[in-house]
């Protein structure tokens, strides 16, 4: 039984890894506007935190969203990337992948940016990417 539980949870703790150049840094402009979600209460922030992101950008609007960036702010996209590696449970029952986000800064501040901009996705290196099937 508890080494069902075991393979069901995962055995890691570390559910994310930054991985640094990526790619080029560049900056590009917001364009649509961006909402900030700030990171805290949802299970995984703690890690993100520690790794010194503040919070996601996305260009659709939540109702938690304390700020929105006006449409002429400038990105600057780093070149580092955060890989999510779910647990199986995470996968099997919640239906999350793994995937690939950039971090952008704006004003020094980190966030990670969950609507990518189509801009980036081509430069990313090889040893960046990660599989999404199992």
């Amino acid at each position: 039984m508890l080494l069902g539980l075991v393979a069901l949870c995962g055995c890691s703790k570390d559910r994310y890894r930054v991985v640094e150049g990526c790619f080029e840094p560049f900056e590009v402009e917001v364009g649509d506007s961006q909402h900030i979600w700030p990171l805290g209460g949802n299970a995984g922030d703690d890690e993100l935190i520690a790794h010194g992101f503040v919070g996601y950008l996305a260009s659709m609007g939540a109702s938690h969203s304390k700020e929105t960036l006006p449409g002429d702010t400038r990105l600057l996209l780093t070149g580092r990337m955060v890989q999510s590696h779910p647990t199986v449970a995470e996968r099997r029952i919640g239906g999350s992948q793994r995937r690939v986000v950039p971090e952008a800064r704006v004003g020094g501040v980190a966030y990670l940016l969950i609507e990518p901009l189509p801009s980036w996705e081509e430069r990313v290196a090889a040893h960046c990417r990660v599989e999404t099937a199992d």
